[in-house]
């Protein structure tokens, strides 16, 4: 996309995004490969500084250099950009539950189910910071509302057996563990 369009930002976005990812998951040497994820997010800022989903890369590379600060104002701006983008809101929402304040991600994590309440990876998303929040029995509930919407998301077994093993039910997680494939 860039190739036919170098002033399309939100590709610059998603190369910013894959480029992150391999960094961050050792696929590829994680100084040089931030560094071009951070050239390509500061590109796709430059062409168009108000597409909030562009500053979602920047947090994430502050994140992985333990700049948690600045990884959060990158975040908090996505945020006041684009309050309701999706992929905004997952990314704020795990953000938030991993540098923040839990209690703000799983109003982050609600603002995501309600806008697509029929996204079953959202539920997931929810579930993780009710489990966080050992809120077990409403992330049974999310996991398994996941599970109904899209039934190849068997993460969401694996998690229902986590909350029941944390309520002292192993048999019934044994049974939703068995569910696995």
């Amino acid at each position: 996309a860039i190739a036919r369009d170098a002033n399309y930002a939100d590709a610059w976005r998603l190369k910013a995004s894959a480029l992150e990812y391999l960094a961050a998951t050792g696929a590829a040497d994680i100084g040089t490969t931030l560094a071009q994820a951070e050239v390509a997010a500061r590109r796709a800022i430059a062409i168009a500084p108000n597409l909030g989903p562009a500053y979602v890369p920047l947090a994430a590379i502050e994140a992985d250099r333990s700049n948690f600060g600045k990884a959060i104002q990158y975040m908090d701006r996505a945020l006041k950009l684009a309050p309701e983008h999706g992929g905004v809101l997952s990314n704020a929402t795990n953000f938030m539950l991993s540098f923040g304040d839990p209690r703000k991600a799983l109003d982050l994590a609600n603002r995501l189910v309600a806008l697509d309440p029929l996204r079953g990876i959202n539920y997931i998303v929810q579930a993780g910071v009710l489990f966080v929040l050992r809120d077990y029995p409403r992330a049974i509930a999310s996991n398994r509302k996941a599970l109904e919407l899209s039934p190849q998301l068997e993460i969401a077994h694996w998690k229902i057996a986590e909350c029941l093993t944390m309520m002292n039910r192993p048999a019934e997680a044994k049974t939703e563990d068995a569910k696995l494939p």
